[in-house]
């Protein structure tokens, strides 16, 4: 069962702020690194990677794109150093593992009239259209703005 981010967790904080204290901390230990070695390009590199990979794992309400800004940040930072092949595989096969649920598997999951959320605003069937929403087949080259004169937006 899925709780809401909202919802307390410890310390009374809730998911979500928690998720924004732990990326922040991620920052500060990656802007301190940085800071140390402001000159050396894989070490911007990788720190572009990880506060890029700590704010998909890190915070709620993330959806599978968001990974990918840190794929090519990645890729970039094994150019400099080789023990960021590691890394940049495992990013690469999780963002297509995370792309192949969403767009392949995800599709199957059909909610029942129970589970929709009460946001969703079902569309009209078809005995249910209105004439006034079809364009007139004389419309010609016109048909769009006589649709909108017909329904006086």
């Amino acid at each position: 069962m899925e709780r809401p981010d909202s919802t307390p967790g410890w310390l009374s904080l809730s998911y979500q702020v928690w998720g924004f204290i732990l990326l922040a901390l991620v920052i500060a230990i990656v802007l301190w690194v940085v800071w140390r070695k402001p000159n050396d390009l894989a070490v911007t590199l990788w720190g572009s990677f990880v506060v890029s990979y700590a704010f998909f794992v890190l915070l709620t309400r993330i959806h599978e794109r968001y990974l990918f800004a840190a794929v090519p940040l990645a890729a970039a930072a094994t150019v400099f150093s080789r023990w960021m092949i590691l890394p940049y595989v495992t990013t690469s096969t999780l963002y297509l593992a995370n792309l192949l649920y969403v767009y392949s598997l995800w599709q199957f999951w059909q909610p029942t009239a129970e589970e929709q959320p009460p946001s969703v605003v079902a569309l009209p069937g078809p005995g249910e259209i209105d004439a006034r929403w079809a364009p007139s087949p004389d419309a010609g080259a016109n048909a769009f703005v006589d649709h909108l004169h017909r329904m006086n937006v």
